[in-house]
C-alpha cells in the first residue's frame, strides 16, 4: 500500500511473472542525488505448481533485471521471500585481489574491481538449501550483499520463518555495500497470527522535509479530513433532494466515458463531488487531523466474529496468541514445538466449525429453493453481501 500523500513520487516500473515487482521512488521525495529502485521478491519453492505454468529460471531472470536497473541507478534494494537458506556462506568472493604483476598486464585491457571483504553475518539459521546456493551465486555476480545480520542494532538477526518443520531465515534485504548506510532501520519483527513469516520493517534515510514541495515532512498531520455523521431528522428532506437531482445524477452516469485509469478516476471524483454537494447539508460535519484519526481509529473499529466462531474457538485463539507471544520472547525449540501444537489445535477446530456451518447453510438453501423461492433469493443475496 502506498500513501496518497506520496503516491505521485512512487512508480511501478515492471512486474515479472507476478514474483518481481519493481518500483521507483523519486529523488524529489528522498532528497538524494539519485532515485531509489526497489524490488519486492517472492520466489516460489522449487516444487511449486508455479513452475508447471512457467518454464523459467527465476534466479537468472532476477540477476538480469538487477544488472539492467543497476545501469540506470546505483541505489538498488531487493527484498522479500527468497525461500533460500544461506547459513554463514560468504556473499562475496574471498581473496579476490589480484597480484600487482597480473594487474599490470590486464590493467590496460579493463578495469578490475575486487570484491570488498565484509564483516561476518549473524545468522541464527545454520542450514542451507539449493536456493541458498543459487542466491549466494547471484550476490557474487550482481554485486548485491545481504544486510540481514549486518545492520547496526542487531535487530535484523532473527528468524524470518516459523513453520511445522522448523525455523529458518529465508527473507532478506539485499543492496550494495555502499548503500548500507541508506537503510536507517532494519528490523525483523515479531511473528503474528497472520503469517508464518515475520514482517521486515525497513526504513530508508530521506531528506524529503527539505526537498519535497507541497508534501509535509511527517505525512501524519496532513490536511484535516471532513467527516459526515447522519442526522435522522433530515431523512425525508434528504430523500426529496435525491429525487429532485435524480436526472442530473443519471446524466452524469450515462455520460461516463473512460478509456484509461486516469479518466475513470476523474469520472469517479466528479460523481463523488456531485453526490456530496447534494447530501452534505443533511449531515453533521466535523474535522479531524491525521493525528486524531490515528488515535481514534481503534475506538471506531468494531470487530464482528464469523458465525462459526464459537466460544471454544475464541478460547483456542486466545491460547494461540499467548503461546505466540511466549515464542516471540524466546524462540527456543521447545517453544516452537508448543506453538505448532497449539496453532494446529486452533486451526483444525476452526476449520471444522466452518465446514459444519457451511454445510448447514447449504442444506438451508436447498430447502428454501424447493419450498420458498422468494425467501431463497433474499437469503442468497444476504449471503453475497456478507462475503464481500
Amino acid at each position: 500500500m502506498i500513501k496518497k500523500s506520496i503516491a505521485s513520487y512512487v512508480k511501478i516500473i515492471e512486474i515479472s511473472y507476478e514474483t518481481f515487482v519493481w518500483m521507483k521512488i523519486s529523488k524529489e521525495l528522498t532528497g538524494t542525488e539519485n532515485d531509489y529502485i526497489i524490488c519486492n521478491v517472492y520466489l516460489p519453492p522449487y516444487r511449486s505448481s508455479f513452475f508447471k505454468v512457467h518454464d523459467v529460471d527465476l534466479f537468472y531472470e532476477l540477476e538480469a533485471q538487477i544488472i539492467k536497473y543497476s545501469d540506470e541507478c546505483p541505489n538498488i534494494f531487493v527484498f522479500g521471500d527468497f525461500n533460500a537458506r544461506t547459513a554463514h556462506l560468504n556473499d562475496f568472493v574471498e581473496n579476490d585481489l589480484l597480484h600487482d604483476s597480473i594487474l599490470d598486464r590486464v590493467g590496460e585491457l579493463f578495469a578490475y574491481v575486487a570484491d570488498e571483504t565484509l564483516p561476518d553475518r549473524s545468522n541464527p539459521d545454520p542450514g542451507t538449501n539449493d536456493y541458498g546456493t543459487k542466491l549466494i551465486n547471484l550476490y557474487k555476480c550482481s554485486g548485491l550483499r545481504i544486510l540481514n545480520g549486518r545492520h547496526e542494532g542487531s535487530l535484523a538477526n532473527d528468524y524470518t520463518y516459523s513453520g511445522p518443520k522448523g525455523m529458518s531465515v529465508i527473507d532478506y534485504l539485499l543492496t550494495r555495500p555502499s548503500n548500507f548506510d541508506i537503510v536507517s532501520k532494519f528490523i525483523t519483527c515479531n511473528f503474528t497470527t497472520y503469517s508464518d513469516h515475520a514482517p521486515l520493517h525497513i526504513q530508508f534515510k530521506t531528506n524529503f522535509s527539505i526537498k519535497c514541495n507541497g508534501v509535509q515532512s511527517n505525512f501524519v498531520d496532513a490536511e484535516a479530513s471532513k467527516f459526515f455523521r447522519w442526522n435522522e431528522e433530515y431523512k425525508d428532506m434528504c430523500r426529496n433532494a435525491l429525487l429532485i437531482n435524480s436526472d442530473n445524477i443519471k446524466s452524469t452516469l450515462q455520460n461516463i466515458e473512460a478509456e484509461s485509469q486516469d479518466e475513470m478516476d476523474s469520472c469517479v471524483n466528479d460523481f463523488t463531488h456531485q453526490f456530496i454537494d447534494i447530501m452534505a447539508p443533511f449531515f453533521q460535519q466535523s474535522q479531524k487531523s491525521g493525528t486524531e484519526m490515528k488515535r481514534n481509529h481503534k475506538q471506531h473499529y468494531k470487530h464482528i466474529d464469523k458465525p462459526w466462531f464459537d466460544i471454544q474457538c475464541k478460547e483456542l485463539y486466545v491460547n494461540y496468541c499467548k503461546t505466540l507471544s511466549i515464542f516471540n520472547g524466546n524462540k527456543s525449540k521447545k517453544n516452537h514445538i508448543e506453538l505448532n501444537r497449539v496453532k494446529k489445535t486452533y486451526k483444525d477446530y476452526e476449520r471444522k466449525r466452518r465446514r459444519i456451518y457451511m454445510r448447514q447453510e447449504g442444506d438451508t438453501l436447498c430447502k428454501l429453493r424447493k419450498n420458498n423461492p422468494k425467501k431463497f433469493y433474499l437469503y442468497s443475496k444476504k449471503g453475497e453481501r456478507s462475503t464481500v
